[in-house]
């Protein structure tokens, strides 16, 4: 058997959200609202994504884990997170500039905001305003 000493950093935790991050050196397990990411230590992706929110629906803060991958030629993306209404309207910004690749934490907090869907839009380009990566994923504010 297979035996890992298992580290528990309580700091990495989004405020909303009550569950556990375990680092075992080679694999970094983070289990947030129930739902778990893989992310391996010492790397850097090899492709851009935006991972689902969590927790959604949720009533007041979202959090969310995007990766820019190495897939940019030019060594960093120009990275562009904003959350709009269903009119679209953005209602919030959550990261806007140049990105070296690597794993990043984003967090939404939409207590101001009344109930409804809304929409974290990820786009990912070259300086020159190409873009290679273009994501929506819905949320829902449900107070």
């Amino acid at each position: 058997p297979i035996s890992y000493n298992i580290t528990l950093d309580n700091s990495l935790i989004p405020s909303a959200c009550t569950d556990r991050i375990f680092d075992s050196g080679y694999v970094q397990i983070v289990a947030v609202c129930d739902t778990p990411f893989l992310r391996p230590q010492g790397t850097t992706p090899s492709s851009t994504m935006l991972e689902p929110p969590f927790p959604n629906p949720s009533s007041a803060t979202m959090a969310m884990q995007y990766d820019v991958g190495t897939e940019n030629l030019a060594g960093s993306a120009q990275v562009k997170i904003d959350v709009e209404d269903v009119y679209g309207n953005t209602v919030a910004v959550l990261a806007d500039g140049d990105t070296k690749p690597g794993y990043y934490n984003a967090t939404f907090d939409g207590t101001a905001l009344p109930s409804g869907q809304y929409f974290i839009r990820m786009t990912a380009g070259a300086s020159d305003g190409s873009v290679y990566y273009r994501l929506a994923r819905r949320v829902v504010i449900q107070k």
